[in-house]
């Protein structure tokens, strides 16, 4: 599971000053659950059909599973702005926790100076 990964580093993201937020098109009780059963300590925004993902442009498959958000990940820099993103349909393509983890790892090396 992606989010059992990003779990196993997320100290590693901590120690950079890097701070995870999931948004979710899941129900609070599904995602409760979840995180419940996969030992998840990443926090989320309930996003219960997908409105704020779709404000933000996420791709949304109608279609699909009763329709949900497909993955997307964001970097954004403490003041705001975007600095990268990702998107991704279905299970493929998604950017490897360890891919984001150096990405972000040299952005904030970078921003140091």
């Amino acid at each position: 599971m992606y989010l059992q990964g990003l779990q196993a580093q997320i100290d590693q993201f901590n120690n950079i000053g890097v701070r995870w937020v999931i948004l979710a098109d899941e129900s609070a009780g599904k995602l409760a659950e979840m995180k419940r059963r996969h030992g998840l300590n990443v926090p989320f925004i309930v996003d219960e059909g997908g409105a704020v993902g779709k404000s933000w442009e996420l791709m949304y498959t109608p279609g699909d599973h009763d329709g949900h958000l497909e993955p997307g990940i964001f970097i954004i820099s403490p003041d705001g702005v975007q600095r990268t993103g990702s998107y991704a349909t279905g299970p493929f393509g998604r950017m490897a926790v360890e891919h984001v983890l150096k990405q972000t790892t040299m952005m904030a090396n970078a921003a140091k100076g």
